[in-house]
């Protein structure tokens, strides 16, 4: 199995985080939206223009922490180097596997501080929703807004990433060193 820990760190990386924010952004709001219409909150619409901030904000810090978290293991794994073979291999043997599982455990802990967040600050003091709906739209938002992409191997995230940013690249038109060259006039 191909390595994955790293993932998460291309997410927060130059320039790549200026394209995180804004698919975090639209992913955040996506969910909250068809949360609020699964859960049943009549006033959906107000309820998401009062708490979106919060929980967009909310869900990014806590997938900024687990980039952290694991570049806290990458620097480990750079002063121990049996550290670093477990986490470049992991699954291949009993210490590869304990660091992938806890690479594993960790993003699902993530999604666990998000539903701890979610429900006593984001949406305590939430007026016209039952606590019953709070605990459910908490729930669901949890595990939507988990951050599972940190699971995927490196290299294909890498790939999937470098594409978004040539396709982002070529809507600003033909930027390439060619035709940059072409504008300048050497007499």
């Amino acid at each position: 199995m191909e390595a994955f820990y790293s993932t998460g760190l291309l997410f927060f990386v130059w320039p790549m985080v200026a394209l995180t924010l804004l698919i975090d952004y639209i992913w955040v709001a996506l969910c909250f939206g068809i949360a609020l219409r699964a859960v049943n909150v009549q006033e959906w619409w107000a309820t998401f223009k009062s708490r979106f901030f919060a929980l967009f904000v909310t869900s990014f810090g806590a997938d900024a922490l687990l980039a952290g978290l694991m570049l806290a293991a990458l620097a480990v794994a750079q002063l121990n180097t049996q550290w670093a073979v477990w986490l470049e291999h992991p699954f291949e043997s009993t210490g590869g596997s304990l660091t992938a599982l806890g690479c594993i455990l960790t993003v699902v802990l993530c999604g666990l501080l998000k539903w701890i967040l979610y429900r006593n600050i984001v949406f305590k003091r939430l007026k016209g929703v039952e606590s019953r709906q709070i605990q459910k739209l908490s729930l669901l938002l949890a595990i939507l807004t988990t951050p599972w992409t940190f699971l995927l191997p490196t290299t294909t995230v890498g790939v999937w990433l470098g594409e978004m940013m040539i396709a982002v690249g070529g809507l600003a038109g033909n930027v390439s060193l060619e035709s940059i060259g072409s504008t300048i006039s050497v007499h």
